[in-house]
Formats: structure tokens, sequence, C-alpha cells
């Protein structure tokens, strides 16, 4: 996002940054406004113009790398809370801020993140108590990311992540059933085999989406990327499960890591509502609109 909507300055000082001292960056945007049942915490933040830039205040949830990150971008709407993903609004306004993450006026709360899965990652509440942000910390220009729908280049990401799932359980089956003598299995050798054809078709099709990309056929590669991202969850989802009927319970008991894989592409598979991506790709079919952003009716 940086190459693609900062000034040549901004480049220079924070690509020198990573380069040259390491620094990581992340962009968070998650402030959900329903409350989900016995939920007290609210989210969401406001950010307003001040002397020189903008002073920010609220909560962000979902805040990945948050306590080993150094910068992060931030998806805010002076219109009102919702970052990107839950404004009601249209948006136009979107800014993209950058954080200094040592700023004494963020904080990290650690006690959100219990997550059934994922648990290696560190996916925070993070509350801003008036930061500032002077005008060479904001990227791009107000509402240039959904206009330029740079979400939809994140959409395969989701698919590949789904797909490194499918196939350390693949390897992991391979080894164990070997290991055990039951290559000579019937039942075996079919779950293996769809195994392998899963694998290969999640990779098939992200070549394609890589492809679409790299020629600049940029709507095709917009919706593609959401069939790759429907498709894979399931692939996915369908090759954990036929190692798990293969290798029995044993490989769910630690420290296997195919228990890790199941709990970990559970959750991560809820970003986002697979109904209502297929619902998006559908519409993209019939010729209605459609959000290839973030899949809102």
């Amino acid at each position: 996002m940086i190459d693609a909507l900062g000034t040549a300055e901004q480049k220079r000082r924070w690509f020198a940054g990573v380069v040259e001292r390491g620094e990581i960056w992340a962009a968070w945007s998650g402030e959900p406004q329903s409350p989900k049942p016995g939920e007290d915490r609210r989210f969401g933040t406001t950010v307003a113009a001040a002397d020189g830039g903008w002073v920010l205040h609220g909560t962000k949830a979902f805040a990945t790398s948050a306590t080993g990150a150094r910068w992060a971008i931030l998806l805010v709407d002076p219109a009102g809370p919702g970052g990107a993903r839950h404004a009601r609004g249209t948006a136009d306004g979107l800014l993209l801020l950058a954080c200094d993450l040592n700023d004494p006026t963020v904080t990290v709360d650690t006690s959100w993140w219990d997550p059934v899965g994922m648990r290696a990652t560190a996916s925070h509440a993070v509350l801003f108590d008036g930061t500032f942000f002077p005008y060479d910390r904001v990227i791009g220009e107000p509402g240039s990311y959904l206009a330029g729908q740079w979400q939809t280049a994140f959409v395969p990401h989701y698919a590949a992540s789904f797909l490194g799932a499918a196939e350390a359980a693949y390897d992991y089956a391979l080894a164990y059933l070997k290991h055990q003598g039951k290559s000579q299995d019937p039942y075996v050798q079919q779950r293996v085999g769809r195994m392998a054809v899963n694998i290969d078709t999640g990779r098939l099709w992200l070549r394609h989406v890589a492809g679409l990309w790299d020629e600049g056929r940029l709507e095709e590669a917009r919706i593609a990327g959401s069939r790759a991202r429907h498709l894979i969850e399931h692939l996915a989802e369908e090759t954990v499960h036929h190692c798990i009927r293969a290798c029995g319970a044993r490989s769910l008991v630690r420290p296997s890591p195919v228990e890790r894989i199941l709990r970990d592409l559970t959750f991560y598979q809820r970003h986002d509502n697979d109904d209502h991506i297929l619902a998006t790709i559908g519409r993209a079919a019939l010729g209605e609109s459609f959000d290839p952003s973030f899949h809102k009716p």
C-alpha cells in the first residue's frame, strides 16, 4: 500500500526502516460495531482534524502483530467508527494513517485475544488515547483505499494460507501412513489420492489468479480471487479431515502438528464469511452489483 499510494519521501523513509533496521509493519482496520452476547467491550475509533494533522481516540480489534510490529497502517474514518470493513457510511473519506507503535499514547490489551486457534499469533485489541498523526503520516488521498479496491489484492492470501495448512496435513499424512505400513490399504489410498488432487487444484487456482493480476486483467483478477478463496477453503478443510480419518485419533494428540493445523484452519476460515463470498461470486456471474472487497450485499 505504501508503494502504491505513498509519496516518494514516505517510501524512502519507511522502506529504509524495513531494509536497514528490520522494522515490521502491519495494517489494522477491525472495529466491529455489534457486540457479541455477554461482551461489554466496545470497539471503534474517532479521528478529528487538528493543527498539522489528525488526532485518534478509540480501540481496534484483531490488531495482528500488535506486540511485534513497529508500525501499523490504520484504516480510520473521520465520519465515525467502523474502520473500512465495519463502516456504515460510504467511507469516501477513509484515511490510511502510519502509526508508530512506540508512541506512548498507544497501548496493547493482550487479554482480549484468546481464540480457539491461531494461538501463536498476536491479534490483540489496541487503544489509542489521543494519538497524533502529522500530515506526513497520511498515506494516499482520503478514500483511495476503497476507490482503488485495494482490499481485493489481499483476498487471495487467505487462500494461500489455507493451502499451506492443507499441504502441511498432507505431508504429515504421507509420512505417518508410510511409517505405519498402511500404504496398501485401499481406503487410505483413496483418501491420499483425494488430498493430492485437492492440493494440485489449489495450486492451479492460485497460479491462475496470480496470472490475471500480472497481466493487468484487474476486474477478472478481483472476482477470481474470491472464487479461489471460496474453493480453497473447502479443499483445505476436506484435506485436513482426510488426513485425520486416514491417520486416526493419534494424529490429533500433541505434539502432532495436525491438532494445531485443525484449530488454526477452523478459526482462520472465518476471515471472511464464506456464505457472503459465494453470494458475491453469484452476483458477479449474474451481472448484479457486488462488493469485491468486503462481500457486502
